[in-house]
């Protein structure tokens, strides 16, 4: 049996079961090589990125939709000139140049091939509903936890384990499931712990929670009460973060839900749902007025604050930093340019951190390299907004401010977004094809109503 014979054969039940656990694993491994415990802890090596690029490879392997000519021939024009990009940069701006190849070309396009083939199989979506699962079970240990431990102290720590984040420090385990340290929250006059769950700092959490959220509430067209339990959740966890970056996600995101919701039945050809969907235009409209308020409050507090004091100045030390190096950057990995302009105050706080992605890109790789985050976020965006899918254009720009507001730049879930983005780009003219694995193509479509129908596969003519 050749490649395309086997390509055409349906899915044994077996294979399906495979392809989810190995899905699952991945989003896994992805979300643990995102600011977690595990992949910042000083005292020992879990080697996330390595195992996340060899279950990518597998699913490579045991899934090789991509590996049809068409479709191969396709991740060639794509996966050539991103490598030649990227090694030009390596060979002029220098840095860790092992560290640059292995995440920006290596593991970066085996996400790009992974995320191709779920393009091709019309199942792009689980792999979303897969990572807003793990944050959910993530989310249900972490409460409990917090609530139990960190707030009542009803059991101690297992274990105490080491990290290095800004600079070494020491955090408290609980089995493994479950890390706190940040005890700088006060309520009058009542220290709480801030509920990090698995992840090195509050905000770092907060991002995977408001991005499960996001994808949950924008894109994921399945109603269901449990979904409603689950949002309900994930905004529940933000709260005990104490983030304001959290807090200001979750309100720009609901009053954009439900806009979008509104806009659609404002829409409508029936003049009654057109007048109801007016008037509770209005009042949204009052209530976002309301939470921007809020939103202005709680931004002053924490520019007021040390915290913000830090990311002010980070923003600051970056630009200087960059300008020292327009182009090419000082290097990829290298800190010391932005480090040479930073306050005693702030390298007391911390060594190393930083609390932004694009300027500490700009600083290290200048144009060069910010272009490889820049094009795929406009490129997203214009499509989406060609196709007028705006719950899709909100949900980017939304990353866009999570990107913007905390330092995620060479983590997993970056490298995965920008693969999606490449993905996406590879895929969008597979349209054209009369056929797809043997079935008759079935594209999923957008509705009205929010995020896009569900994948249904057709009998083969």
């Amino acid at each position: 049996m050749n490649l395309n014979e086997f390509l055409r054969q349906p899915m044994a039940p077996w294979r399906k079961v495979l392809c989810e656990v190995l899905d699952y694993l991945i989003v896994l491994f992805t979300i643990l090589g995102t600011q977690s415990i595990y992949n910042n802890t000083s005292e020992r090596e879990f080697h996330i990125l390595p195992i996340c690029a060899a279950l990518l490879a597998l699913h490579f392997v045991l899934f090789p939709d991509v590996l049809k000519w068409t479709h191969f021939k396709r991740l060639l024009y794509v996966a050539v000139p991103w490598t030649v990009y990227i090694l030009i940069y390596a060979m002029v701006a220098g840095g860790d140049r092992f560290k640059l190849i292995e995440k920006f070309v290596v593991v970066l396009l085996l996400y790009a091939a992974y995320f191709y083939g779920h393009y091709l199989r019309g199942t792009i979506k689980d792999v979303f509903r897969y990572y807003v699962n793990v944050i959910l079970l993530i989310a249900l240990i972490s409460i409990f936890f917090w609530i139990t431990a960190s707030t009542l102290k009803w059991f101690r720590a297992s274990a105490p384990w080491y990290i290095y984040w800004g600079k070494d420090r020491r955090v408290w385990s609980f089995y493994g499931l479950y890390f706190h340290w940040q005890n700088d929250f006060f309520i009058h006059g009542h220290r709480f712990y801030r509920n990090i769950g698995i992840f090195c700092e509050a905000p770092m959490y907060s991002l995977h929670l408001t991005t499960a959220l996001m994808l949950d509430l924008l894109l994921n067209t399945r109603k269901s009460r449990f979904r409603w339990f689950r949002v309900i959740w994930l905004a529940g966890t933000v709260l005990t973060t104490f983030s304001i970056t959290g807090y200001l996600f979750v309100m720009v995101l609901f009053v954009v839900d439900i806009y979008a919701s509104l806009f659609v039945r404002y829409r409508s050809e029936d003049p009654e749902i057109k007048a109801q969907a007016k008037k509770w235009l209005i009042a949204v409209t009052g209530l976002g007025i309301v939470l921007g308020g809020v939103a202005f409050s709680l931004v002053a507090d924490k520019l007021a604050s040390r915290s913000g004091g830090s990311r002010m100045e980070d923003y600051n030390n970056g630009y200087k930093g960059w300008r020292d190096n327009v182009f090419f950057g000082a290097g990829f990995g290298d800190i010391e340019a932005r480090q040479r302009y930073a306050s005693w105050r702030r390298l007391h706080r911390s060594e190393s951190g930083f609390t932004n992605s694009p300027m500490a890109v700009l600083c290290e790789g200048g144009i060069w390299f910010f272009l490889c985050y820049y094009v795929p976020f406009m490129y997203d965006i214009i499509v989406t907004m060609n196709r007028k899918d705006w719950r899709a254009t909100f949900c980017i720009l939304l990353f866009v401010f999570i990107f913007v507001t905390t330092t995620m730049e060479h983590s997993c879930l970056m490298l995965a977004f920008l693969a999606l983005s490449l993905a996406g780009f590879m895929a969008e003219d597979y349209k054209a094809d009369s056929q797809l694995l043997g079935r008759p193509l079935r594209v999923p479509e957008y509705h009205p109503h929010g995020g896009y129908e569900e994948y249904v596969e057709e009998e083969a003519v």
